[in-house]
């Protein structure tokens, strides 16, 4: 007996803005929170209390986030909060218990060849199947709550990567080959 799919929420119509202009944004609006309300003094924090600010927002709970997280408390900086959307953290990594065997749900990808720490660990243990791209009518995206995605979502997140894409660069596939860095470092250089 099947599941009868999750009814989906539609996605929000955002205005168009070129994504600076949607970080400057998104920057203000964390400065505006900050700011205390006119007229109302400051709240103290009792000692040892946890803070509800940070210097530094690491969004996203998975391996990049908590890599940051690492790198920066490393480096004795310790005033920073890690945000996940989801209830869970890992982020792609995502392995649950399925009847008397334990299944991963996630992390099917490794981005990048040259520089990256995991295609050096699964290459020579033959871990890595397949090498190029898979088209987007050969595969089924479901969103992380577990519902299959409309194919009209599917292919407006499509048209609106390719969008960013051609915006910031037409050699973006030559580019990438070669770039030992982050997908995020990468895009953020352009």
């Amino acid at each position: 007996m099947s599941r009868a799919p999750a009814p989906r929420t539609p996605l929000p119509q955002l205005p168009q803005l070129h994504l600076g202009r949607w970080l400057l944004l998104l920057a203000l609006l964390a400065l505006a929170a900050a700011l205390p309300l006119e007229g109302q003094p400051p709240r103290r924090r009792p000692q040892g209390a946890p803070s509800n600010h940070s210097r530094i927002l690491i969004i996203g709970a998975g391996a990049a986030g908590y890599a940051a997280a690492a790198r920066l408390m490393e480096n004795n900086v310790f005033d920073l909060t890690v945000l996940e959307a989801e209830p869970r953290i890992g982020g792609r990594v995502n392995t649950v218990r399925f009847a008397e065997n334990i299944v991963d749900l996630g992390a099917e990808w490794v981005h990048g060849e040259v520089g990256n720490v995991v295609y050096e660990m699964a290459g020579p243990l033959e871990l890595l199947e397949h090498q190029g791209r898979i088209s987007k009518s050969a595969a089924q995206y479901v969103w992380s709550g577990g519902a299959l995605a409309d194919q009209d979502d599917v292919d407006m997140l499509f048209n609106l990567t390719e969008e960013i894409r051609d915006t910031h660069t037409d050699s973006w596939g030559s580019q990438l080959a070669n770039y030992t860095g982050s997908y995020g470092e990468w895009f953020l250089e352009q």
